[in-house]
């Protein structure tokens, strides 16, 4: 049995911004408070960001940034999702908790944009994906969103990947990394580069409480693929990079003759996930297959 691997790109270090926010992120990480009254805290190993209710004379509602420093064009975003506010008064553009990619520096408080992709607690343990064009702090839908089962006692991740004008949200159960929640994309491309980062806002008069952690961004490269003999005759075991794998899929054939057409997803027969990496058993049907990983 022959068993090949398609390199994607070398094994180098790759460029990232990253914070699992045990400290305060450093100096070159900007926080932005419209508002002048968010309060950032990390005191607990991750990132809380609150806002007490607006005043009467107040222009802006309760909204934050924490932006990471490094510009890129093509860009992945990972974060974790923890905690959000629980209210029963929600919309659909009411209080959102957001990673960010492409942000533009404001130039004024309230100047920020880029894109976001966002979820929004609808109650009756539903949750709303969706992705925004952001102009000075407005948000412009440009992705129909998808709702999907979301419980506040569990974490959630959300990856937002952004390549030319191509923008792709997905969000997963923190306990299963092996199959998203939600997708959602979009097509826009008025902002081809800028910075990485976490939201929040709300068009209610209601507070702000969200927390983040696992914070991770890089330049949207493939992570590399290790292929290894599986635990029987017949099966392989692929491992690769927990967090960056998200903003991929794993493909196969047994052609290499046919084009991109040959390609197609390769169902494991079990996944794991072992500290940094995750871990797919597969049965090879074949006496020879390719397999690479690819975006969408």
């Amino acid at each position: 049995m022959r068993l090949f691997l398609i390199p994607l790109l070398l094994l180098s270090a790759l460029a990232d911004d990253e914070s699992d926010f045990t400290t305060a992120p450093p100096a070159d990480w900007q926080r932005l408070d419209p508002t002048g009254r968010v309060d950032f805290d990390f005191s607990a190993g991750d990132c809380r960001i609150t806002c007490p209710v607006p005043t009467s004379v107040e222009h802006f509602p309760p909204r934050a940034y924490l932006l990471a420093p490094t510009e890129f064009a093509d860009t992945v975003v990972v974060a974790d999702l923890t905690s959000w506010l629980a209210t029963t008064d929600r919309g659909i553009d009411g209080c959102f908790s957001a990673v960010l990619t492409r942000i533009q520096q404001p130039a004024e408080p309230g100047g920020v944009s880029g894109y976001s992709l966002s979820v929004v607690d609808m109650t009756g343990g539903i949750g709303r994906l969706q992705i925004h064009f952001l102009y000075n702090e407005s948000p412009i839908l440009i992705a129909a969103p998808v709702d999907f089962a979301m419980d506040p006692a569990r974490d959630y991740r959300l990856v937002f990947a952004s390549t030319g004008s191509t923008h792709i949200g997905r969000v997963f159960d923190t306990s299963d990394l092996g199959q998203p929640l939600a997708q959602v994309v979009a097509l826009d491309g008025i902002f081809e580069t800028g910075r990485a980062g976490l939201g929040v806002s709300t068009d209610r008069v209601v507070p702000l409480d969200v927390r983040f952690d696992n914070f991770l961004a890089w330049d949207g490269s493939l992570p590399p693929l290790h292929i290894l003999p599986g635990d029987q005759p017949g099966r392989v075991k692929l491992l690769r990079d927990a967090r960056r794998s998200l903003a991929a899929r794993l493909e196969s054939t047994i052609d290499l003759s046919g084009g991109p057409d040959v390609w197609a997803p390769h169902a494991p027969v079990s996944t794991e996930t072992v500290g940094d990496q995750v871990i797919s058993h597969y049965d090879i049907d074949s006496p020879a297959r390719f397999f690479r990983l690819a975006t969408p």
